[in-house]
């Protein structure tokens, strides 16, 4: 997937990386060195929250089922399980890892079941990450405005009544060299700073040198999905934001 390709072309650098085909369950590549207590980077999923509202078990697959698939392949694995801002409901925003989780989309509840299935069975061997949006040049939002800006004098519809705290793929990789390093156990939460999707929108067009007009719209008519504040509170404090 996107999160999982972007990991693999840049930490195979430090680390022998073997991807795993989610259709066949094969390790993709060099066979597996017979090694215990390997490190499992649970990047897979379905984020496609339209889709998952509509079949619960096409979000159960990808976000949970899956995960205990994989991890019955390995003899005493560490975890690192990619989880997700929609872990809540996104009315308070500013989400600290002991909040307590009040998914409310079958995205989030798939995400939660495998949070707790972790808890329950991997216990001191797993880390769950909480990862605020992920952005790089191809991320979806970044992809979307850049293409709805290709035309002179276009107008983008962005909510200025929505919050995140959109987290940058570098600040991703660096704090999963920590965690494999590390090997830290228990629930984290990894983001950058809080903003309004319209000001994140605004940056990012500066910061491609783009002059379209943003025009601020209520969230609820832009996307069924967005909520007034799914913000986390960032668990490292030492990183950069």
């Amino acid at each position: 997937g996107y999160i999982g390709n972007l990991i693999y072309r840049n930490l195979s650098n430090l680390y022998s990386i073997h991807s795993i085909d989610r259709k066949s369950g094969e390790i993709q590549g060099d066979s597996l060195p017979k090694k215990n207590s390997p490190v499992i980077i649970y990047a897979a999923g379905n984020k496609d929250i339209k889709k998952c509202e509509s079949d619960l078990e096409v979000a159960l697959e990808a976000n949970f089922h899956y995960l205990q698939e994989i991890a019955d392949k390995f003899i005493n694995p560490y975890i690192i399980y990619l989880s997700t801002d929609y872990i809540f409901n996104g009315f308070e925003g500013n989400y600290s890892a002991g909040h307590t989780p009040s998914p409310d989309t079958n995205y989030g509840r798939s995400k939660l079941l495998a949070e707790n299935w972790l808890n329950d069975n991997y216990l001191g061997q797993s880390n769950i990450l909480r990862v605020s949006t992920i952005c790089s040049h191809s991320s979806s939002f970044i992809k979307y405005l850049l293409e709805a800006s290709a035309e002179e004098d276009s107008t983008i519809e962005v909510a200025n009544n929505s919050f995140f705290s959109p987290t940058s793929i570098n600040l991703l990789l660096e704090c999963l060299v920590f965690l494999i390093e590390e090997r830290l156990n228990g629930i984290y939460h990894l983001s950058g700073p809080r903003t309004s999707r319209s000001k994140f929108a605004s940056l990012i067009l500066s910061l491609y040198g783009k002059k379209s007009l943003l025009k601020n719209k209520d969230f609820k008519l832009i996307n069924e999905f967005l909520r007034p504040d799914l913000s986390l509170k960032n668990s490292f404090l030492g990183m950069k934001d």
